[in-house]
């Protein structure tokens, strides 16, 4: 078998002296350093491109988890500042409440006795304006001053024939009982005062925020 001939020219090569051809025989190590040369450059191509889809996706997973962490955090902080602000409505709520509570007394500390317990007894007489007879029982420091309340009554309520005006001395001022044929109805304006506190602290228990932090079972989502 002839030797081939190779022109380095054509392949890029140089040697140092003579006319510039090469036998095939003394071609073949530089063909197979060439074939690993271009190996080396394809393995590095791919080593560059696996390494570039690396970077992105731990680039992705970073952003990703970053993402995650921020909306944790914030979620975190906006769930501290409502159990702040739950706390302080709350505060508020009861300072609310013994303000109304107070306003309510102090309203009622400007009316006389005489004058709480004519108010006591229309209430208790409209209902039960379809009797005939009542009795009041008044404080002994009231029954005296009653007696035109009473006549001012008998005209209010004509159902009413008969008021008769009854001591008792257990009571205390502006308490006073109304009775009748079918029931008495007491008029104690301190159990009156402590009804009104206990509707308001019912309205204040029912306006109360629900505790924080709960999410009905359910899984915070990424955002999109």
């Amino acid at each position: 078998m002839s030797d081939l001939i190779y022109d380095l020219r054509t392949l890029d090569h140089a040697i140092s002296a003579g006319n510039g051809v090469v036998k095939a025989r003394d071609m073949a190590p530089l063909d197979e350093a060439r074939n690993l040369v271009l190996a080396a450059q394809r393995q590095a191509e791919e080593i560059r491109r696996d390494a570039r889809a690396q970077y992105e996706a731990e680039k992705e997973r970073g952003y990703r988890e970053g993402r995650q962490a921020a909306q944790e955090e914030a979620l975190s902080r906006l769930l501290v500042e409502q159990a702040f602000l739950d706390t302080r409505l709350v505060d508020l709520e009861a300072d609310f409440a013994e303000l109304i509570k107070s306003c309510v007394r102090k309203v009622i500390s400007t009316f006389d006795d005489m004058t709480l317990a004519e108010a006591a007894a229309s209430s208790a007489l409209r209902k039960m304006r379809r009797e005939a007879q009542i009795q009041i029982y008044l404080p002994t420091s009231l029954v005296e001053a009653f007696i035109p309340v009473s006549n001012r009554l008998e005209m209010l309520f004509p159902e009413v024939k008969t008021i008769d005006l009854i001591e008792d001395a257990a009571l205390t001022a502006p308490s006073i009982i109304v009775e009748s044929r079918i029931g008495r109805i007491e008029c104690e304006l301190g159990d009156k005062i402590a009804e009104i506190e206990a509707i308001i602290d019912a309205a204040r228990a029912n306006l109360s925020p629900s505790p924080c932090g709960d999410t009905g079972g359910q899984d915070v989502e990424d955002a999109p």
